[in-house]
């Protein structure tokens, strides 16, 4: 793993902690691996990829994870919800402004996750993006990497 790669969080099913078969076997995959669990949720596997070939790069260890333990369902791109108030809490704003964004009819609609919102920020208040609150995977990424797994080809 260098400086510049980008990590990319996948949600399972069918992975538990007790299940050393799948995690020797996702480590000969991917020799930089996290598996973490939040609050009772679904287990999540983080893995690092260049930054100059994230999708591409994502989808090849994603199928050699699959190929590698069959028996776990690698879901897709792990989301973060967030809330109005994460949203102001994570920006340094009031709630009432970060509310007042969420009204805009170009602000993300539906489930709010913060890949879609930093990818808004950094086109409508590019001064708020910095080191602290930004992801480096793009929505634009998250979707390709979604569609290309759920075996989609995109126009």
């Amino acid at each position: 793993m260098s400086c510049d790669d980008i990590d990319v969080t996948i949600s399972t099913v069918g992975l538990g902690h007790s299940d050393d078969e799948a995690m020797d076997a996702m480590v000969q995959v991917a020799n930089d691996i996290l598996i973490t669990q939040s609050n009772g949720g679904p287990i999540e596997v983080t893995f690092w990829v260049p930054e100059n070939d994230v999708v591409d790069s994502a989808i090849h260890t994603i199928r050699e994870l699959r190929e590698a333990v069959p028996w776990v369902t690698f879901d897709g791109v792990a989301q973060e919800v967030v809330t109005i108030k994460d949203i102001a809490w994570r920006t340094g704003v009031s709630e009432q402004l970060a509310q007042s964004w969420t009204q805009r009819p170009d602000f993300p609609r539906g489930r709010w996750t913060w890949v879609r919102v930093v990818d808004w920020l950094r086109e409508n208040r590019p001064g708020l993006v910095d080191e602290e609150i930004e992801t480096k995977i793009t929505w634009d990424q998250v979707i390709e990497i979604e569609l290309a797994l759920a075996g989609v080809v995109a126009a």
